[in-house]
């Protein structure tokens, strides 16, 4: 799997996790997500898959992303 794969498919298992959660926060989280993403990869200088996939695990799993927002 690429990199660009393995974002979209954290976001869209994130924004599966967070269905309980209004749509606007639900929104909101997703986009907070994908600029932390940005942002550490932009901060390693690439973008393999290797690298997403330290981000990913550094994130821990959607579902306790959800969990902390209540």
């Amino acid at each position: 799997m690429d990199a660009d794969a393995l974002v979209r498919d954290y976001l869209g298992r994130l924004e599966a996790a967070a269905w309980r959660i209004a749509v606007d926060r639900r929104a909101e989280l997703v986009g907070e997500v994908r600029e932390h993403i940005a942002t550490a990869l932009a901060e390693a200088g690439r973008r393999d898959e290797l690298t997403v996939r330290n981000i990913l695990e550094r994130l821990g799993p959607p579902q306790e992303i959800v969990a902390a927002e209540g």
